[in-house]
Order: structure tokens, then C-alpha cells, then sequence
């Protein structure tokens, strides 16, 4: 998506859609050709939101990460999150899970039959690349049950991640970022915010009362997006809807991702999804699963390019 009345410091980003399950729609805007990562941002998923009196299908099977954190956030809907640590954390609204796979981890995620009835899900997943001295660290996981309550002129959200306005999230992240949304009704709202210039952003329309809302001037539609490059010193929202900004510095290498893992080198993505696929213990076993999700026990990775592997 191009637009010649964009300043060079910007960049206007069109999200991708596909169907997760008949009743899920996930609109995926990086990665893609015009901007791999924003910050550690190297995938944000917004799926939903699900018509409303809908019986859910929900069930993700135990797969693997490494290299990167994961944030889950919902708008609507509770999500049953599982891993290999013994982990068995509901998330709902107003909440986030931050997942460290570091090393090697397995997780799954799961509405349960009984709670799938007449549920309305709506939310993202996130993904944050580790810092490459990072990538081997040991697995962890977080729960946040209340997030901080934020206020910028017309609109009000949470801080998802990080910090804004004084208000801090309780949780370790790895590379400087920040994760926060915002709403309002008003279809004269206004907002600014002072933006850390060493930051690259992403904003990114959730929803729109209107036709679009305005990005610092640049007239976008939901699920959309503009990048904001590092030395954008404020961020300017006009409109009635909704938003989701991302920030961070720069990732400082080139950063690689094949399924599930993330890594600075093919020759680490190939022995990821083989050690997987071979049943490797690094990433443990999800042992609460079978008695929530009817999937299978584990998902297998796809067989990686045998360019991947070293000469």
C-alpha cells in the first residue's frame, strides 16, 4: 500500500487476512515484503472480532518456539493458555501472558468445549524477536492480571507492554519496547502522544467508526497500519476508533523465522524444527493438554529448505 501524500519518516502497511477456523478471521501485518520487524515486533496477529452467538472452534495444539517472546491480549473472549512448564493460566480481557521461549519451549491454546459456547473472541498475538545474545535463554512465562489504565485526550486504553505516561507494566522484556492501546467513540477525538525518538512505531487500526482514522495525518482504514520511523518525535490521532501501537530500537541484525521459531541464522532454524520433529526433550512436553484440547499431541514442523542446513 503506497500513498505519494506519505512523509518519507512514514510508512502505510496493509494487513493480510486468512481464516484460522470458520468462525476466526486473523489479520496478519508484519511480517511482510515492506517491513519484516517493528522494534522486536516480528509478527502481530489481530484475529477477530467473532459474530456474535457463534459456537467456537479453538484448539491449538503443543508446537514449539525459540528465539522470542509471545504476548497474548484479548479485547473479548478467555483463552486457556498451556506449556511445557506446568504453566495453566486463563486469559481475559484487560490481562496479557508473556511467554519467554528462549532456548526451546511447547505451548497450546485452547477454549474448552464447554466454555466455547456463544463466546465472542477477540485479540492479538504478538511476537517479540529476543536480542541475539538472548536467543538461548532460559523459558519463562508471565501472567499480568490487571494492566495499567492510560488516558491521551479523547482516548483511553492500556498499557499492554512496557511504559507510557509515568504507568509501567510489571514484566521483563528483553529489548526496549512498548505495547498500548487506545479508544474512543468520538468522532472528533483527538489525541497526541510524546514518542521516544530512538523508537520506530507501528500503529496499527483495530477498528474505525468512520472510513479511517488519522496517523499522524495519514488517513487509515482498520486493520491497516503506519510505521513511524526512529526521530518521530509525536504520534497525532484523529478519529473514532480503535488503535494498537508497538514500539521499540531498531532489531539490530537480520532476523529469520521459518513456522514456529525465530533465529539470526537458517543453519538454527533447521535444527529447531528437526529436534522437534524428533522429539527433542529442550522443548518439553505440554502434559496438561489431553484433558482440555482433542487435538493432536503435538503439531509437526514443516521439513525446513536443506538450504538451511550448513555446508
Amino acid at each position: 500500500m503506497s500513498n505519494s501524500n506519505v512523509p518519507a519518516s512514514t510508512q502505510s502497511l496493509s494487513s493480510k487476512s486468512q481464516q484460522l477456523t470458520d468462525e476466526i478471521e486473523v489479520f496478519r501485518i508484519i511480517p511482510q515484503k515492506q517491513r519484516r520487524t517493528v522494534g522486536p515486533f516480528c509478527f502481530v496477529d489481530h484475529f477477530g472480532p467473532t459474530p456474535p452467538s457463534t459456537h467456537l472452534t479453538f484448539d491449538v495444539a503443543p508446537h514449539p518456539h525459540i528465539g522470542l517472546q509471545t504476548l497474548s491480549y484479548l479485547w473479548q473472549g478467555q483463552i486457556l493458555h498451556l506449556d511445557s512448564l506446568g504453566s495453566k493460566q486463563w486469559l481475559k480481557p484487560g490481562q496479557c501472558n508473556l511467554m519467554t521461549a528462549g532456548k526451546g519451549i511447547s505451548h497450546a491454546e485452547v477454549i474448552p468445549e464447554e466454555d466455547a459456547k456463544k463466546m465472542e473472541l477477540h485479540g492479538v498475538q504478538l511476537w517479540l524477536a529476543l536480542p541475539p545474545e538472548q536467543m538461548n535463554t532460559a523459558p519463562d512465562f508471565v501472567h499480568v492480571s490487571e494492566l495499567p489504565k492510560v488516558e491521551v485526550g479523547s482516548y483511553q486504553g492500556l498499557v499492554i507492554l512496557g511504559a507510557l505516561e509515568k504507568l509501567e507494566v510489571p514484566v521483563e522484556v528483553k529489548s526496549p519496547c512498548v505495547a498500548f492501546d487506545l479508544k474512543s467513540e468520538e468522532q472528533d477525538a483527538k489525541g497526541t502522544i510524546q514518542l521516544e525518538t530512538e523508537f520506530e512505531y507501528l500503529v496499527y487500526v483495530v477498528a474505525s467508526k468512520n472510513d479511517n482514522i488519522l496517523i499522524n495525518g495519514v488517513a487509515t482504514a482498520a486493520h491497516n497500519g503506519v510505521y513511524l520511523a526512529t526521530n518521530t518525535d509525536k504520534l497525532e490521532i484523529a478519529g473514532a476508533g480503535h488503535v494498537l501501537v508497538l514500539g521499540g530500537t531498531p532489531y539490530p541484525e537480520n532476523l529469520r523465522m521459518f513456522w514456529n521459531f525465530v533465529a539470526t541464522s537458517n543453519e538454527d532454524l533447521y535444527d529447531a524444527a528437526n529436534r522437534w520433529n524428533e522429539g527433542d526433550s529442550i522443548f518439553g512436553t505440554v502434559k496438561d493438554y489431553p484433558k482440555y484440547g482433542k487435538g493432536p499431541e503435538r503439531l509437526m514442523s514443516p521439513e525446513p529448505p536443506l538450504s538451511f542446513k550448513k555446508p
